[in-house]
């Protein structure tokens, strides 16, 4: 019984995905300032701040953008991104 088995690992399909003009804007700004808040970019963006919030989640998730979060920030009203 000397059989081996093969591990399947499974990984994500690689999307070639485009930014939006919103994320590219939002990538500027934060280029310009280093951090600012989702409420600021909502309101010089003349954005909803769930669409800014979203933006802001997509390149998160696309490593464009790192998430940084501590307890003591929601206490301070401290933003993650």
């Amino acid at each position: 019984m000397g059989e081996e088995y093969e591990t399947m690992v499974r990984e994500e399909p690689k999307v070639d995905r485009k930014l939006t003009e919103q994320q590219l804007r939002i990538l500027k700004l934060i280029h310009k300032f280093r951090f600012v808040s989702a409420p600021l970019l909502a309101e010089v963006l003349g954005k909803s701040k769930s669409s800014i919030f979203g933006s802001l989640e997509v390149l998160v998730k696309h490593e464009y953008l790192g998430k940084r979060y501590e307890k003591s920030f929601k206490l301070r009203h401290i933003p993650a991104i």
